[in-house]
């Protein structure tokens, strides 16, 4: 068998590198670099906020997952006719519910928040 040999001239040869200079030569990467600076200029002045919604976002997403499994467990301990601890379970579910449309209320505000900030 033979081995393909890479001829690492035929890269700089290749379609792909040789649009890759004329992006370069029209402007595109200064036009990507002052996009970024853009986004982490917005970024720098909103970091509280972005920081809050993020941590906001794994609360409600916890509290789902949470809500899932006490409704899981809900329904095994009532179809196997076991009867204790249905109280605290529905209590979890309760409780996850709640802390659940708290997060997601305060996720929404803080999207209407800076929505309004960036008009």
């Amino acid at each position: 068998m033979k081995k393909k040999t890479v001829d690492k001239n035929n890269i700089f040869k290749s379609d792909s590198f040789r649009k890759l200079k004329e992006n370069a030569r029209e402007g595109m990467f200064s036009e990507l670099f002052s996009d970024w600076k853009w986004i982490f200029g917005y970024v720098k002045k909103h970091l509280r906020l972005i920081i809050l919604y993020l941590f906001a976002g794994i609360i409600a997403s916890t509290t789902s997952v949470l809500y899932s499994y006490s409704i899981k467990m809900l329904i095994n301990r009532i179809v196997s006719k076991e009867y204790q601890h249905i109280i605290l379970l529905a209590l979890i579910l309760l409780f996850s519910v709640a802390l659940n449309l708290v997060f997601r209320a305060v996720s929404m505000r803080i999207v209407a928040k800076v929505s309004n900030w960036c008009q």
